[in-house]
């Protein structure tokens, strides 16, 4: 597993926040003893030994939560949380789900029940419905969809009972470490470029042509078809510019928003950049101080 670190220094990681500030963060390796107060709770990354003192089982950062003492894992899988917006790739067709790849320790299962039938129709699922489930979603395919709850072994249970999510098309994943994605008021986002962002939390960046849907979206009934299109020149062009500029906030371990993606993408395109010539080091640089002005 990859850890990129800014600066170590006596246990003090300095990281990059949302404000592009370097601050310090009080982080833990395993065997360190963490300093609590009385009526703690132990939360994840941490247990105690035989002289009840609190000991971190993982390298992170230190986090508190009133009385709850946990660590926040520095890099890894992604931990799915219930209202999670994730992108995913359907890995296996099973009996009455599929299971799908979230990038987390083990596949996330999308029941036959949690999603809307071809036509938005309301109804108990048959047995012939689950003869065509490859007709909806096949092996391979990338779909957006919403953690509905998460079992205590770790099982993560999704749905797509929404216009907004299901079956993409049109469009590229790319991947970054789920840390540099926070919870933000929008994850599904439509540019100014006429390209749609969504921003999963687990790591997963889809960028595609926006796609419509209905006008009816209500809870176990909504209606979107997304179909393949001719993608003109130009709009590929730009998702390439906009995949490249996500990569390197990965790369530079800096978090992820659709107002830096279009700073640095705005920047590139004043300085009339093209996708051929912008992976170099001098453009990435160019890409980064924009963030700073």
């Amino acid at each position: 597993m990859k850890i990129n670190i800014i600066e170590w220094e006596d246990h003090n990681l300095y990281i990059y926040n949302d404000k592009d500030e370097l601050v310090r963060e009080k982080t833990v390796i395993p065997g360190d003893k963490i300093q609590t107060e009385p009526n703690y709770i132990r939360g994840h990354g941490t247990l105690e030994d035989k002289c009840s003192r609190l000991i971190s089982t993982a390298c992170g950062y230190l986090e508190s939560l009133n009385k709850l003492i946990y660590t926040k894992p520095l890099g890894g899988r992604y931990n799915a949380e219930v209202g999670d917006i994730v992108v995913g790739r359907v890995a296996e067709v099973s009996n009455k789900k599929w299971l799908i790849d979230i990038c987390s320790t083990q596949f996330a299962q999308l029941s036959l029940a949690a999603i809307s039938l071809p036509g938005s129709i309301q109804r108990r699922r048959t047995e012939e419905d689950s003869l065509y489930m490859k007709s909806i979603l096949d092996e391979g395919d990338v779909i957006c969809t919403e953690v509905q709850r998460v079992q205590s072994e770790g099982i993560c249970h999704l749905h797509t009972r929404s216009a907004k999510y299901g079956k993409l098309a049109n469009g590229m994943v790319v991947k970054v470490p789920n840390k540099l994605i926070q919870r933000q008021a929008q994850h599904i986002v439509k540019l100014k470029y006429g390209i749609q962002l969504i921003l999963g939390l687990n790591g997963y960046v889809w960028i595609s042509l926006p796609f419509e849907h209905s006008h009816t979206d209500t809870l176990n009934y909504s209606s979107s078809s997304v179909k393949p299109e001719i993608v003109n020149s130009n709009i590929r062009k730009s998702i390439v510019m906009l995949a490249f500029i996500i990569k390197l906030f990965g790369l530079k371990n800096m978090q992820i928003t659709p107002e830096r993606i279009c700073k640095v993408f705005d920047r590139f395109t004043e300085l009339h950049l093209s996708y051929k010539n912008i992976q170099t080091l001098d453009h990435s640089k160019i890409a980064l101080n924009a963030l700073f002005e």
